[in-house]
């Protein structure tokens, strides 16, 4: 088969890092082009979506033009290439490319990054795929499509913890909650801990941002708050005492993940996507906190380090091993020259 991985994201965030290893896995048996305004692209693409969520309705009407002249450029390069199939793991490329896929003859699949839960657009997203893919039990049961875990980066860390870093890894945004993480820092200041704040992740909204920084001269840790951009796992796995993840909704959490395996002290709002985490033997469910600063403050207090059991149940399930297997065979599975329909849903 002919496949098209596309995104109109311009920079290597967690849904194109997994497009990217979506496209190595599927090379082992197809013809695959990325088409992505990435250096990684075998295809660049000329135009692009800016970095920020479209999260609110308003946003989202608000990029509809936008999304229109990106998906009309498209039609024109995309024509007459036969492809197969058209692959995407975000938002906005979903809206681009399932227009397109009507002009030049390809089924769209979708890979559930995003949001997943029942709202109006979430029914738009589903009209547009003809093929969806799920990442977690907690949006996937229930619904068409089968549960494709990700799989995430298994690089070696040379753990080397600084005293007092606590770090956010995760896109600024207010679905990520980093303003939770600055308010559990000045409670921990506030009993007399030498503690920082390292907030590692692109500025998706500069809004958000310029609240984070004046809620932390407010509380009077300025100082400590850190909005350092994209760091590299590697960089801050080594150097973080505690991650945080205070985040509002995920659907899976690589940074969380990624810090368990390589054995990183974790405290995690206690939200659906961490109760599967927990529920799936990878996460200690003391691990999990309410969404308060002190319940967040306690858990930095308390925390220990990962056991083995977990890092390990966190390497098998998530491995690009077994996120290879399941995909080869799912494509298989929605082969138009073999007639088969994609299964039902997995539940592992």
């Amino acid at each position: 088969m002919k496949i098209l991985l596309a995104t109109v994201y311009p920079v290597v965030g967690g849904s194109s890092r997994i497009l990217l290893a979506a496209a190595e896995a599927l090379r082992k048996e197809h013809e695959v082009v990325v088409r992505a305004p990435l250096p990684e692209a075998t295809e660049r693409l000329g135009v692009f979506f800016p970095v920020r969520t479209v999260s609110s309705p308003w946003q989202k009407l608000l990029s509809i033009p936008r999304l229109l002249r990106i998906a009309a450029s498209e039609i024109v390069q995309l024509r007459g290439r036969r492809f197969d199939f058209i692959y995407v793991h975000d938002e906005p490329s979903l809206y681009v490319y399932g227009l397109v896929s009507r002009f030049v003859g390809a089924r769209v699949v979708r890979h559930v990054h995003m949001d997943a839960r029942p709202s109006l657009f979430e029914r738009l997203r589903s009209v547009l795929a003809h093929h969806t893919i799920h990442i977690a039990r907690h949006a996937g049961v229930g619904r068409d499509g089968p549960v494709i875990r990700n799989s995430i980066a298994m690089t070696p860390v040379e753990r080397r913890p600084v005293v007092g870093e606590l770090v956010v890894a995760g896109s600024i945004c207010a679905r990520k909650n980093q303003l939770l993480a600055v308010e559990a820092l000045a409670v921990l200041v506030g009993k007399g801990m030498d503690v920082r704040l390292r907030l590692c992740g692109n500025v998706l909204e500069a809004g958000y941002a310029d609240d984070l920084r004046r809620r932390a001269e407010k509380l009077g840790v300025g100082d400590r708050v850190d909005i350092a951009g994209f760091v590299a796992n590697s960089d801050y796995l080594a150097s973080t005492a505690c991650l945080l993840m205070p985040s509002l909704y995920e659907n899976q959490p690589l940074a969380l993940l990624e810090a368990i395996a390589a054995r990183v002290p974790v405290v995690a709002s206690d939200i659906a996507a961490h109760r599967e985490l927990v529920e799936l033997g990878c996460l200690d469910p003391r691990s999990l906190r309410p969404l308060t600063a002190e319940a967040f403050a306690a858990g930095v207090v308390t925390r220990a380090e990962i056991d083995s059991r977990y890092s390990q149940r966190v390497r098998e399930l998530f491995s690009e091993q077994r996120f290879e297997r399941e995909l080869l065979d799912y494509f298989r599975q929605i082969d138009p020259t073999r007639n088969l329909a994609p299964g039902p849903v997995k539940v592992a």
